[in-house]
């Protein structure tokens, strides 16, 4: 009886490492034979479970992609339109109807990253990466950006010139995007938007400062959640990034913290080594 017990809690740890990243059989070596068909009635589950999260990427992927193109002409079709229409009335609900697309191919990209992002995890091999250089490649990347909202998007000055870190390029820079992308979509137009770079204990901490309205305190945890936006902001955006940025951190061995500035109006996202 010792002995099958001990079986079984060894059974239930392996069973309880299981998530919808990791879903594997239980292994069958030195299982009593009492318990055989009730592991083979798991495995048979997990099995399932598997193949249905698998169903779920596919489909979310595919049709995300297959949206891509029809919205991207729509969009090209009122590029060609805006030339045509008159100013007053019509013209602003033509801006409407040109933010409207804008959001729905912000979504469908935020889409096909996530479900490509889920379908690789465990594939991109974990490599040391010069994270300063990937924090100024993405601060690049998003400038044209801050220049359209007048914000003002920039690294402070840091002594930190290498820290060693391993894991996929793609992964850290994900979340880099992600947070500062979020950061300068909350912010008002004129505002401020800093990142910073320590090493201090051993960890690796990366923030981002914005000037923005903040995240009322009991709606903190809540913004991790795929689609879920803070109400009564005003700004455009999917709800998924801080989701995409969070699970790209774990993959990274990091996690991501979020608080409000006391100095002033705004949030500071934090992302550190664990």
């Amino acid at each position: 009886v010792g002995m099958v017990s001990r079986a079984i809690g060894g059974i239930a740890q392996k069973a309880s490492r299981q998530d919808e990243h990791n879903i594997a059989e239980l292994p069958m070596d030195h299982v009593p034979r009492e318990i055989t068909p009730l592991i083979q009635s798991f495995n048979s589950l997990l099995a399932r479970l598997r193949d249905a999260f698998a169903t779920q990427r596919r489909f979310v992927q595919d049709a995300a992609h297959e949206l891509r193109t029809p919205i991207a002409a729509i969009g090209l079709q009122l590029e060609t339109l805006r030339g045509d229409v008159c100013c007053g009335e019509t013209r602003e609900r033509f801006t409407q109807l040109e933010q409207g697309i804008q959001r729905a191919q912000r979504l469908v990209d935020q889409l096909l990253r996530l479900s490509r992002q889920e379908a690789a995890t465990g594939d991109a091999l974990p490599t040391d990466v010069d994270v300063p250089a990937v924090l100024r490649e993405s601060i690049n990347g998003l400038i044209v950006l801050a220049e359209q909202r007048n914000i003002d998007l920039g690294l402070l000055p840091t002594s930190v010139t290498q820290v060693p870190l391993r894991c996929s390029v793609a992964d850290l820079r994900s979340v880099l995007d992600n947070l500062i992308e979020n950061a300068l979509r909350y912010t008002p137009e004129g505002g401020v938007v800093d990142v910073s770079l320590a090493h201090e204990g051993g960890k690796l901490a990366i923030e981002v400062i914005d000037s923005g309205p903040g995240i009322p305190q009991e709606l903190m945890d809540r913004v991790f959640d795929r689609f879920f936006r803070v109400p009564g902001t005003g700004a455009r955006g999917s709800g998924l990034g801080l989701a995409i940025a969070r699970s790209a951190a774990q993959r990274c061995g990091m996690q991501i913290s979020l608080r409000n500035r006391t100095d002033a109006s705004g949030l500071i996202a934090r992302v550190e080594t664990s």
